[in-house]
């Protein structure tokens, strides 16, 4: 049984968030870690457009705003409502987007270049983890999640591919990753499609699709006071 605040509220929102500017970080080694677990939503050194496509469930090149929303870092803790559903996150981030961003943003569609994440002829390679705890850890040229979904696997491809990614895998459960890729500056690791190939056992593909998009309208720099 839901808990009062989704019986009673047609929004569900966190109990209490606290979002602040993050500290610099050095250049070329900006790391950003986004985690569930313990009650808390933990947010550090995200960037406000993480944030939005956590929000809308969609990647950055499906989200069109001003240019400086990917260098705009916050750091959010926020309690979340006790028995809360995990779905409910994103409405959640979009409450507190306006709340203390002054968010306004309308939906819209295009047809786009995209990759579909499938799987791979030889299978998956993956692990599932039960439970609702998780924590995803991105770099330049790593990533390792505790506990992701394809859906969400596909939203960070979609970051370090520079284009949407569409979850076509057919895996409903959640898995460990851990993932590690080079680029011609370091040719001693595999592109990004080859890890994931043979990694995870999944398959990257160039396709044309019809894809959600956001249009965000109005946003603040900085969050209002807490």
């Amino acid at each position: 049984m839901l808990s009062a605040p989704f019986l009673l509220a047609q929004t569900p929102a966190f109990e209490v968030a606290a979002v602040r500017m993050s500290s610099p970080q050095e250049m070329g080694h900006i790391s950003t870690s986004m985690s569930v677990d313990d009650g808390f939503l933990t947010y550090t050194n995200t960037s406000l457009m993480d944030v939005l496509r956590v929000a809308y469930q969609v990647p950055e090149q499906q989200i069109s705003g001003p240019p400086w929303l990917t260098d705009q870092r916050i750091d959010i803790r926020a309690k979340l409502p006790k028995d809360y559903p995990k779905k409910a996150i994103p409405e959640m981030l979009k409450g507190l987007l306006t709340e203390r961003f002054g968010l306004a943003a309308h939906i819209g569609e295009k047809e786009m270049s995209v990759y579909a994440l499938t799987v791979a002829k030889s299978g998956p390679k993956l692990t599932a983890v039960p439970g609702d705890d998780s924590s995803v850890n991105r770099s330049d040229r790593s990533l390792k999640a505790t506990r992701i979904s394809m859906e969400q696997m596909a939203e960070i491809l979609a970051l370090i591919l520079k284009r949407p990614v569409l979850d076509r895998t057919g895996l409903k459960e959640s898995y460990a990753v851990t993932l590690e890729w080079g680029d011609e500056g370091n040719p001693e690791l595999p592109s990004i499609f080859t890890a994931v190939q043979e990694t995870l056992g999944l398959h990257l593909e160039g396709a044309k699709a019809p894809v959600k998009t956001v249009v965000i309208d109005q946003i603040a720099k900085t969050p209002d006071a807490n």
